[in-house]
């Protein structure tokens, strides 16, 4: 992979890492935010598992 600041100097070198910076950054969030999804969802889900097994035991009636 070849450095977008080769060749570049002065203004168009800062410009170039800056851009460099946002593309990483916004990448960075676009997988944490599938990542924080795909945790919600699992926990969601173990909640509603949760959830039916206390409804299959009566606990739910107890508290």
């Amino acid at each position: 992979m070849a450095s977008p600041l080769v060749g570049l100097t002065g203004e168009a070198s800062g410009v170039a890492f800056g851009i460099t910076l946002l593309v990483i950054v916004v990448i960075a969030n676009v997988l944490a935010l599938a990542g924080l999804r795909a945790r919600g969802d699992k926990e969601r889900a173990q909640a509603e598992q949760e959830a039916k097994r206390r409804s299959r035991l009566g606990c739910d009636r107890l508290g």
